[in-house]
């Protein structure tokens, strides 16, 4: 699993999942979050 740096609300462990399986699968080399709610 990539490196994720940063806070996640377990509410939204989904969204982080996400982010990390663009990384494990589509090669991802970098990206940036931020939602406010």
């Amino acid at each position: 699993m990539p490196r994720i740096d940063g806070h996640c609300d377990p509410a939204f462990a989904g969204v982080r999942d996400a982010l990390a399986n663009n990384f494990e699968e589509h090669r991802e080399l970098g990206a940036a979050v931020c939602v406010h709610v």
